[in-house]
């Protein structure tokens, strides 16, 4: 798959866990719960290892419009 295809295959999601909301681009909402803990960590670095131990039922995901 070509890198071109690959991006147009991604979609963007919002995902949001309490009050912090991020947007990223996936392939599936797994991916994007995978990808806003690594956005969440380095946003906020102090609470990496609570942020690694949500259960992802904890994370509401969308697609973005």
């Amino acid at each position: 798959m070509s890198e071109k295809q690959e991006v147009q295959d991604s979609m963007k999601f919002i995902v949001r866990v309490g009050h912090t909301t991020v947007t990223v681009e996936s392939h599936s909402p797994e991916e994007a719960i995978r990808q806003a803990r690594q956005v969440l960590c380095q946003q906020l670095p102090r609470l990496w290892d609570v942020i690694q131990e949500l259960d992802e039922s904890r994370f509401e995901v969308a697609r973005a419009a």
